[in-house]
């Protein structure tokens, strides 16, 4: 007994579900961002031929002809990234004037200034951080995640405990 309770003392303590879920949407988060910063910042925001053919009702034109490849990407990071604040923020679903709300909120649009431009960025950074934080225990999984070519984390059985560790 008192052998367990010395194994159990100095093993840390594992992360719960729910650092867990949120280590895996902050992981999101912070891929989109970083998916959006290796773009150049002309294209962090909808032009006005995107916007004129979502607006009356050829949101598929708009996604094809209305955007640049590197428009394609940073528009599919940003929804990447609002999917996983909101399910952070409200733990369920959500609609989609919540999303759109969130996208102007956090990324720039067609007549933003650079003040407001810099103030999003700067609320997003603080969004991406917030997750982070909230991953607590599981936080060093982001990371992790988030190498390029990182080996897998080789987990082995431990008769010990009994566990795959």
């Amino acid at each position: 007994q008192i052998r367990a309770a010395e194994a159990k003392a100095d093993k840390p303590a594992q992360p719960t579900e729910s650092e867990r879920k949120n280590a895996t949407l902050a992981t999101r988060l912070e891929g989109a961002l970083r998916s959006m910063d290796a773009e150049d910042v002309s294209v962090q925001k909808p032009g006005l031929l995107e916007k004129t053919l979502g607006a009356v009702g050829l949101e598929s034109a708009a996604n094809t002809i209305g955007r640049s490849g590197a428009r394609q990407r940073v528009d599919a990071a940003q929804v990447d990234a609002l999917d996983a604040a909101l399910t952070l923020g409200t733990g369920a679903s959500y609609t989609k004037e919540q999303l759109e709300s969130q996208r102007k909120a956090y990324f720039p649009q067609i007549g933003d200034d650079a003040k407001t431009v810099a103030a999003k960025k700067a609320r997003f950074d603080v969004l991406v951080k917030s997750a982070r934080s909230s991953a607590g225990r599981a936080g060093g999984a982001i990371d992790e995640a988030l190498t390029p070519n990182a080996a897998p984390k080789r987990r082995k059985f431990n008769p010990a405990t009994g566990k795959i560790e």
